[in-house]
């Protein structure tokens, strides 16, 4: 189960990517290859919860490597839309709101607090529960599969209009490690770390750190509102022991967020309230329109809003879980997969688009979920049979 690789590379880079000032990156490359070996990618994927080669499972599936989300500076799993067809992420009230999840159609269609989305989500083949749980920070990724129509046999309810699985890097029996830093427009900055070690002929520990610091780019301009931004810091720290007929492996997480909701403004597109006169297509937005209240913010840019926008976000998250791989014989495996999760949410938002308190509510939420499976693979000639038993608790305040 082991993977020793041998030292590269170890280099030191100055460089200047798009969007991004003055990005420092420390890199540490290990990598292990055979000289006899095809150049040739296989990818795999964990559809029926083990590793198959693509072309071996028959279900709809797009596969996304960590590197590709990396190099791309995507942030978190409403941001996956783009990678995958017929996927569809939104959020109703700004960051940090439910996002809603829909595969060929099927999936979310509010975005209460309390709901539970048609479309699985599973970290580390863990279910994430509760649709305000399936915004998931995307750092130190290995990949992730995205499985489109029904997958209730696997996945269990909520499954129905597919499932994203999501795979962190797990620890390897090598040293690596990087450091990367990035500043942008919008008073953005980053930090992306990771350190991997062998602690052992055994054991192995890998602790992985991204925290990023960044304004919105929507323009204010109303007198009394704080600078709408987020401050995000998540890390993970994870231990594999890897035995002759045992693996166990241990992860752990936080999440700490804080910051001002950005502001929703309103467009305007009636030209005159007394009339009801509509503005046409070219005018919409602009100082000639005002939205329904008859309120207009008194700007043509599209990005220049006027609101009320006092609206704290904090979000407070950890869990761990425990991975126990017991390899019985050369037909079975029994694996063992315990978790507990905590998140707590407030999210107050502005929803009328004005300086005026017409709309304003509060998204938060405090949910406990603890689960517990045990799953038997066996292979039987040339098929595979796969039964367990799985249970969950969660509790949403």
């Amino acid at each position: 189960m082991k993977n020793k690789g041998k030292l590269l590379n170890k280099n030191l880079w100055l460089v200047c990517l798009p969007g991004f000032l003055l990005p420092l990156q420390a890199k540490v490359v290990v990598e292990g290859g055979n000289d006899d070996q095809p150049n040739m990618e296989i990818i795999e994927v964990y559809a029926q919860k083990r590793a198959q080669k693509i072309e071996e499972v028959g279900i709809s599936v797009s596969t996304i490597k960590g590197g590709d989300l990396k190099a791309q500076h995507v942030k978190d799993s409403t941001e996956l839309s783009v990678f995958a067809p017929n996927l569809k992420i939104s959020q109703n009230a700004a960051e940090g709101t439910p996002p809603a999840v829909n595969i060929r159609g099927v999936g979310l269609v509010d975005y209460n607090t309390a709901n539970t989305s048609p479309v699985a989500m599973y970290v580390d083949e863990i279910a994430v529960g509760s649709a305000s749980n399936q915004i998931v920070n995307l750092f130190d990724i290995e990949q992730i599969d995205i499985l489109r129509g029904p997958q209730g046999t696997l996945f269990g309810r909520n499954s129905t209009g597919g499932a994203i699985l999501i795979r962190s890097k797990r620890p390897e029996f090598e040293q690596s490690g990087y450091l990367s830093t990035g500043v942008a427009n919008n008073n953005a900055t980053s930090v992306d770390a990771m350190f991997n070690s062998a602690i052992g002929e055994d054991t192995a520990v890998r602790v992985a750190l991204n925290h990023q610091n960044y304004d919105y780019s929507t323009n204010n301009i109303f007198a009394d509102s704080p600078t709408a931004g987020m401050r995000q810091t998540n890390g993970r720290v994870s231990f594999l022991a890897d035995f002759d007929t045992v693996q166990l492996l241990i992860k752990g997480h936080i999440s700490d967020w804080d910051g001002i909701v950005q502001p929703v403004g309103s467009i305007g597109v009636i030209a005159n309230p007394l009339t009801g006169e509509r503005c046409s297509p070219a005018q919409a937005g602009s100082t000639n329109c005002f939205d329904n209240f008859g309120f207009n913010d008194g700007s043509d840019d599209f990005y220049t809003v006027s609101v009320n926008n006092n609206s704290p976000h904090k979000t407070d998250g950890k869990g761990i879980s425990a991975h126990v791989n017991w390899q019985l014989d050369s037909h079975n495996e029994l694996i063992s997969l315990t978790s507990y999760n905590k998140l707590k949410r407030d999210h107050a938002f502005n929803c009328d688009g004005s300086p005026a308190r017409l709309c304003e509510g509060n998204l938060g939420l405090n949910t406990d979920l603890v689960t517990q499976e045990f799953r038997l693979q066996s292979q039987l000639a040339e098929h595979f049979l796969t039964t367990g038993i799985y249970y969950a608790d969660e509790s949403i305040i």
